[in-house]
């Protein structure tokens, strides 16, 4: 049997859809410009990045003392960046959950989707944060990919 390349390049496409996209640091807007520079030097430039560097509480503690980088901005940092490895959650959404209580894969998991839309709502009416319409339908899709990530972080 015999494929045919332009199948292949369509199924590429599709599977890396399902694929969350590591986003800059820079774009989080947690760090500063001195922080993102030592980060950056450290190798570490997207969330995927912090991430795979963020997983137990002594490669933290190691980041917050060789970066000079306070733990509270690594730990707000690693809740992004774990939120964002979810199909669907970008950046202001990521802001937003964690904002509502939301800090983790395992957090929106455990939440009833209709909470996680109804305190999204609330605090985007407060906010004017997103001119987004997230809608149950756009939760349950979220969901669905964070029950495919693994929990890597050691809290």
């Amino acid at each position: 049997m015999c494929v045919s390349l332009e199948y292949l390049t369509v199924l590429n496409r599709e599977i890396n859809s399902y694929v969350s996209k590591p986003i800059s640091l820079a774009e989080l807007g947690v760090f500063s410009d001195d922080e993102l520079e030592r980060l950056g030097q450290a190798g570490i430039k997207s969330t995927k990045d912090f991430y795979e560097q963020s997983l137990t509480p002594l490669a933290r503690s190691q980041m917050e003392t060789r970066l000079l980088i306070p733990a509270q901005r690594i730990l707000q940092s690693l809740w992004l960046a774990d939120l964002l490895r979810i199909n669907g959650v970008g950046p202001v959404y990521a802001k937003i959950l964690v904002e509502i209580g939301i800090r983790a894969v395992d957090d929106y998991l455990r939440q009833d989707s209709g909470e996680i839309l109804e305190k999204y709502r609330n605090f985007d009416a407060g906010s004017q944060t997103t001119r987004a319409s997230l809608g149950l339908k756009d939760v349950e899709y979220c969901k669905r990919f964070c029950r495919l990530l693994t929990p890597d972080i050691e809290w």
